[in-house]
């Protein structure tokens, strides 16, 4: 999906952009014959449903849960691209936002979905990235004491790590979380983006290169097609996604020549082939943007 048709920036503040694509993935229930073709083809998996939803969430809090993550994505681009871009941008209140607790979590009953957890154990937390780096820091079980924001009030709630589901022996606190952003003020003009067709936070890193890209002078691309996908920290670094295969054959089927994506997903793309397409992993905005600017 090419990003510069869903921006919105004022007439006097847009500048001359180049070919920036998202990519992602369409998720739908799988028959028989679904994952009869899934077998012989390169484009195509099938998944276990526990595998895709979390457990215990039904696919319609999923959806909203995915909506909601889509809305704090592009606050933060908005906010990452303009500051980059010089401009002065201030973030009224940070912290990671509860979206919801699992059921084996040990810290169900002291959490709550729209918690924003602000320090851990007397550390501030500005964003999920940092949340994470302080749990897998610590050992499985150990207890841990949060800080958090529920309904204007400052409350404190000492729970414990669990095992990772997805990395054993990693410690992990049993509940997914987003960026929180509630308000960006300040702004020297309004930038709005189109998310009708847009799922998931792992658009952040392509909305603000799009952003930034389209109110400085130049093509950043340098006439390059560029496509790319990860999810994107208010302080600019570039996390983890999903089925990042499967976007970036997508990316190389729609003609991209270079494929920016998570340095964290390196191992995901180490021994595959795109053909001319080169795969670019990063780490920050910052990476990114340096990176296209030293294009021929």
């Amino acid at each position: 999906m090419e990003i510069t048709s869903l921006l919105n920036i004022p007439p006097e503040y847009r500048e001359e952009a180049g070919q920036l694509y998202l990519t992602g993935v369409e998720m739908e229930s799988a028959s028989l014959f679904d994952w009869l073709v899934a077998q012989f083809s390169s484009d195509r998996e099938t998944r276990p449903k526990g595998a895709v939803l979390p457990q215990d969430i039904s696919e319609e809090a999923y959806e909203e849960m995915l909506r909601h993550l889509v809305e704090e994505s592009t606050r933060v681009a908005i906010a990452v691209a303009l500051g980059e871009a010089g401009h002065q941008v201030h973030i009224r209140q940070r912290g990671a936002r509860v979206e919801d607790v699992l059921p084996q979590s040990p810290s169900l009953g002291k959490l709550r979905a729209g918690d924003i957890i602000v320090e851990m154990d007397g550390t501030k937390i500005e964003d999920i990235t940092e949340l994470m780096n302080l749990v897998q820091g610590k050992q499985v079980g150990e207890p841990v004491s949060l800080t958090l924001i529920r309904r204007d009030a400052t409350i404190k709630v000492e729970t414990k790590t669990m095992g990772s589901s997805a990395e054993p022996g990693q410690a992990a606190l049993g509940i997914i979380v987003s960026n929180h952003v509630t308000e960006i003020i300040d702004l020297p003009f309004p930038v709005e983006i189109d998310t009708t067709y847009v799922v998931g936070p792992s658009v952040g890193l392509m909305f603000a290169l799009a952003i930034y890209d389209g109110i400085t002078p130049g093509d950043l691309t340098r006439g390059h097609v560029i496509a790319g996908t990860g999810t994107l920290s208010i302080s600019g670094e570039v996390g983890p996604v999903g089925e990042v295969r499967l976007k970036a054959l997508s990316a190389q089927r729609h003609g991209a020549e270079f494929f920016l994506f998570p340095r964290a997903n390196y191992k995901d793309l180490e021994q595959e082939a795109f053909g001319k397409m080169q795969p670019v992993p990063v780490e920050s905005f910052a990476e990114a943007k340096e990176f296209l600017s030293a294009l021929d």
